[in-house]
């Protein structure tokens, strides 16, 4: 129950936090929350592009030139953008025994 009232929760948040930073896209903290809402419903893309906004708009900050950095490299997934699953090769063929 309580993760379905978290999910909930940020789901409405999300909503919200969205079209405020649509109305005012100049009021940076609400994609400073949009950056915190997207990682907490494990969307890393559009978490990148609230955090890019953020570093293009915050020049002088340095932290968040690192965040978006390391945030980048880490969901760097190759050319197709899609996380692997598994290492090699998956095969179909039943198991013999």
């Amino acid at each position: 129950r309580f993760y379905l009232f978290e999910m909930n929760w940020l789901t409405r948040a999300l909503d919200l936090y969205e079209k405020a930073a649509t109305l005012a896209p100049e009021e940076l903290a609400y994609r400073w929350r949009l950056v915190d809402l997207y990682l907490n419903t494990s969307r890393a893309d559009k978490m990148l592009v609230e955090l890019k906004y953020l570093t293009l708009h915050l020049r002088r900050d340095q932290q968040t030139k690192d965040w978006y950095r390391a945030y980048a490299k880490a969901y760097d997934f190759g050319p197709q953008q899609t996380m692997p699953i598994a290492a090699g090769p998956i095969e179909s063929k039943p198991a013999t025994e």
